[in-house]
């Protein structure tokens, strides 16, 4: 892995500023719960208002949808910047807030502060 990850630096033609260069990997698929309202064709009067209005009952249903946070790989850090992470560390940011850096196959740039946490896979004897 770090032959790679120094072929991909190795290749890179610019000296970022203000923001972190990552190499993104795979949006993950989490498991979330929803909850929606299905009509019953029934109508009822509505006790405050008078009004008629459509009765529904409420379904549960549990998909696989694209997660909110996005993990990528350091590939560039600018001089000076503090920061708890190094280049080839694995980090955590909202995928909303990343821009893609089209100037350098397959990469994006993302602000420090909006970096949320360090990806660190425990290992079989932790």
């Amino acid at each position: 892995m770090e032959d790679i990850l120094k072929t991909v630096i190795d290749g890179l033609e610019y000296e970022f500023f203000s923001d972190i260069l990552i190499k993104p990997l795979e949006v993950e698929q989490v498991t979330k719960e929803f909850t929606t309202q299905v009509p019953t064709g029934k109508q009822t009067i509505d006790k405050v208002t008078g009004n008629t209005v459509e009765k529904y009952n409420v379904k549960k249903e549990t998909k696989k949808v694209d997660a909110t946070f996005q993990k990528g790989i350091v590939l560039f850090i600018p001089e000076g910047t503090i920061c708890k992470f190094k280049v080839g560390d694995t980090i955590v940011f909202p995928k909303s807030r990343a821009i893609y850096f089209d100037l350098f196959k397959d990469s994006m740039m993302i602000k420090i502060y909006d970096i949320v946490a360090i990806h660190r896979p425990k290992t079989k004897a932790e």
